[in-house]
């Protein structure tokens, strides 16, 4: 899983060579990137979590 804490695409050098709304739209990308991984990979193991049960009920 990769970490979401840290923005990785833009790291912000200075405030003269990196504009502030370029890292805020950065770090919001990244946020909701993140987001919708943590979303994804829950939803397959709860999918698989259930696949499970159906073949353990059905066997």
């Amino acid at each position: 899983m990769p970490k979401c804490n840290k923005p990785t695409a833009i790291q912000p050098i200075s405030d003269r060579q990196q504009p502030v709304f370029l890292y805020l739209i950065n770090t919001i990308v990244n946020n909701s990137l993140c987001t919708l991984h943590r979303m994804f990979t829950t939803y397959l193991y709860e999918s698989k979590d259930k696949n499970l049960n159906v073949n353990s009920v059905n066997s």
